[in-house]
């Protein structure tokens, strides 16, 4: 399992979130319709979760390559 490479699509799909958001705050803007609002809100606890879960990701990854390079050094 390559947890550098699942952050990072983790983090594609923060920005993919962002990406709906905005859109959606477009539509709200017009609309004013509260479900709109409501699915705005759920987005960005998604989007938070992406990115908690790409910051772990990567920096076990990180820790992984950095202990294997001491390992291959001893």
């Amino acid at each position: 399992m390559d947890n550098i490479a699942d952050g990072e699509m983790y983090l594609k799909l923060a920005a993919d979130m962002d990406n709906r958001i905005a859109k959606l705050k477009l539509r709200y803007k017009a609309t004013g319709d509260m479900k709109i609002y409501y699915d705005i809100q759920e987005l960005k606890k998604i989007r938070q979760e992406h990115r908690d879960t790409a910051w772990h990701l990567l920096c076990r990854g990180e820790r992984r390559k950095h202990e294997k390079i001491k390992e291959d050094t001893l």
